[in-house]
């Protein structure tokens, strides 16, 4: 074994390590603590604004409530010890003794970088009607404001956190530096004599060299542990304090990113995962075992998706597309299952043949229904709209278009069910190639107006979504903002509530 490339590795990486807390500790270094806190806040102040909290909302409306803010659960406040930890030892990394007015520095920063991150994500969405849209600008911002305090931070950061590791470093270097000339010359001067070949008059520059190289390396580590242990006494306490099992565990963290490291440049992580693939393989992909496996985690997926989706449905809040929506597809996930267990047996296509047919049946049902809850929806914005004098914009649409074309082409479809020997009698009649020249021109007619028509109905259908959209959010903004400024009049006038109570 290679000992100096074993030792330059483990330098490596011990390199790597400290570079990545560097990242880490300068990027949050201005990030506000309560940074979560305020976007919530004014993600649900959008909500009331735009009267969400005030109906149930679709299950899609859901999902983009959910984006404002994301999943994770916000503590109501910021916890002030976690906050001093984490200043002290940015204090450490970066050579400054006076944590409390590091701090006040820090917070300031964080501060001003907090609300030009709130003004700017606000003014993003506060005229977009569309709620996917909003939801959609509003979380792209959020991570674009969030980027831009992690880099401020690292900016800030990384050059402080250089210059205090380099004059720790400096006084390990030379010490480091004369040492590995000294020892080098001493140790290649008594392991030498005069009389060998004219090569070992050369190959002392590069012993010492490597000497020297080694040294200043050993030097730099034991530098960046000397940080490292100081930032752990910081973050943790005194040695006094630390537990067996907190010991193991940060063993652990740190010996297992190492091992992975190892492993992989090693070549064994590669050799082990083609140990597996061929065991799959072998065992799994070229027999029944593998099939039933599969089919069962199928099962177990599939099954679970279901369950959620009766769960869902039975919630009282569910709106009706949503509920209809959701039970439709867990019948659907259910006769999958069934079939995948049909497969899995070897049933006869006679069997399976009727499941398939119950299934595309289901799927026919649950869509023909999705659509017309979609359609009675649009019917419900568009009354809204013209019973409100909302004006939409029509454009080439027109409805009797619409509905004689929808009877041309239930005429063309009857015509083609009519019985032949009702077509051999009108041939006999004077109004036979009437007949024939009407259907063809009709059929023509319907085949090239039909994609311009959908093209037209479509953004007619658009065009009265984006209106409903656009006139719900200026109604609730205006409730919103006239509640306001009844809360402030209230404030101002104290009588007020005195007389109303």
């Amino acid at each position: 074994m290679d000992v100096l490339l074993w030792t330059g590795w483990l330098c490596t990486l011990i390199v790597l390590f400290f570079i990545v807390a560097i990242g880490v500790f300068g990027s949050f270094a201005l990030k506000a603590p309560h940074w979560e806190r305020e976007f919530q806040a004014l993600a649900r102040y959008d909500w009331m604004r735009r009267g969400l909290t005030d109906r149930v909302q679709s299950e899609s409306e859901q999902l983009q409530m959910r984006r404002f803010i994301g999943d994770g659960q916000v503590a109501e406040a910021p916890d002030p010890a976690e906050r001093t930890r984490i200043v002290r030892t940015i204090g450490v990394l970066v050579g400054e003794d006076d944590h409390e007015t590091l701090q006040a520095q820090l917070d300031a920063r964080s501060q001003v970088l907090l609300e030009a991150a709130l003004t700017g994500v606000f003014a993003s969405v506060a005229n977009i009607a569309n709620l996917d849209l909003a939801s959609r600008v509003w979380a792209f911002r959020r991570k674009f404001a969030l980027a831009v305090v992690l880099w401020r931070g690292l900016v800030w950061f990384a050059p402080r956190c250089f210059k205090s590791v380099s004059q720790v470093a400096e006084r390990y270097l030379l010490v480091a530096t004369i040492l590995g000339i000294t020892g080098g010359l001493l140790a290649w001067g008594f392991t030498h004599r005069l009389t060998d070949s004219g090569e070992a008059g050369v190959a002392w520059m590069s012993f010492v060299g490597v000497v020297v190289t080694v040294s200043t390396v050993v030097a730099l580590v034991l530098a960046l542990g000397r940080r490292f242990w100081k930032v752990a006494v910081t973050v943790i306490g005194p040695t006094s304090t630390w537990t067996t099992r907190g010991i193991v565990t940060a063993g652990l963290a740190l010996t297992l990113p190492l091992a992975l490291i190892t492993l992989n440049q090693t070549g064994v992580l590669q050799q082990w995962q083609l140990d597996a693939n061929s065991f799959a393989t072998t065992h799994l992909t070229d027999t029944a075992a593998g099939r039933w496996i599969g089919g069962m985690l199928f099962v177990a997926i599939v099954g679970f998706v279901a369950l959620r989706a009766l769960r869902r449905a039975a919630i009282r809040r569910t709106k009706t597309m949503d509920r209809v929506g959701a039970l439709g597809g867990a019948v659907v996930m259910i006769l999958f299952c069934v079939l995948v267990f049909l497969f899995l047996f070897g049933v006869s296509s006679e069997v399976a043949l009727p499941v398939i047919y119950v299934i595309a049946i289901a799927l026919i049902l649950c869509g023909a229904g999705q659509a017309v809850l979609d359609v009675v929806g649009w019917v419900v914005k568009y009354r809204a709209l013209r019973d409100a004098g909302v004006d939409v914009r029509r454009g080439w649409f027109r409805w009797w278009i619409l509905w004689t074309w929808m009877g041309l082409a239930a005429v063309v479809v009857a015509s083609t069910s009519v019985p032949p020997v009702f077509l051999r009698a009108l041939q006999a009649t004077p109004y036979a190639v009437p007949w024939v020249i009407s259907s063809v021109l009709v059929t023509c007619a319907l085949a090239l107006s039909f994609w311009p028509g959908v093209f037209t109905v479509a953004r007619f259908v658009m065009r009265v979504h984006n209106t409903h959209a656009r006139y719900e959010f200026e109604v609730s903004k205006a409730r919103f903002e006239a509640s306001l400024s009844t809360w402030a009049d209230g404030a101002r006038d104290p009588s007020r509530h005195c007389r109303s109570m």
